[in-house]
């Protein structure tokens, strides 16, 4: 008996073939969820894109970056200096002032201290001028007095 399921019809042999069809089957299975799921989400959201476009590549994110390698060469750092300030490797200030990556307001806040700037001041003025660029952009967005 033993040695008919070590034989490729023996019983053992049928199990692992069907446990690794059943495998095979979940896989597409869960594939296919998987797919009519992000379907009926763009079913219901066809806009998301246009409402919310990834930060990275919009105006307010240009303006971000702009204005962290502004207040950067205005201090007179390279940017060396400020990935050392910030103990972080220099590539990820050349990418975010080539707007390649975005910056939270945590690390915003830690540049700007490490640059020795007055966090409130100029995170006020980002805040408006970004403000503006909405308001320039949809009229119906709320308005600013400076």
């Amino acid at each position: 008996m033993a040695e008919q399921n070590a034989k490729p019809g023996g019983e053992k042999f049928h199990v692992r073939r069907r446990r690794s069809k059943l495998r095979q089957g979940l896989a597409a299975l869960h594939e296919t969820k998987y797919l009519a799921s992000i379907l009926r989400a763009r079913k219901f959201s066809p806009s998301w894109d246009k409402l919310f476009p990834k930060s990275i590549h919009s105006v307010q994110g240009w303006l971000i970056a702009k204005r962290i390698a502004e207040l950067r060469s205005k201090k007179g750092f390279t940017q060396r200096d400020l990935a050392r300030l910030l103990a972080r490797e220099h590539g990820l200030v050349s990418r975010i002032e080539t707007c390649e990556r975005r910056v939270e307001l945590v690390e915003l806040i830690q540049i700007l201290t490490a640059m020795g700037c007055d966090v409130e001041l100029e995170i006020g003025r980002l805040v408006v001028d970004l403000l503006k660029i909405t308001t320039a952009a949809d009229p119906a967005s709320p308005t600013v007095d400076p």
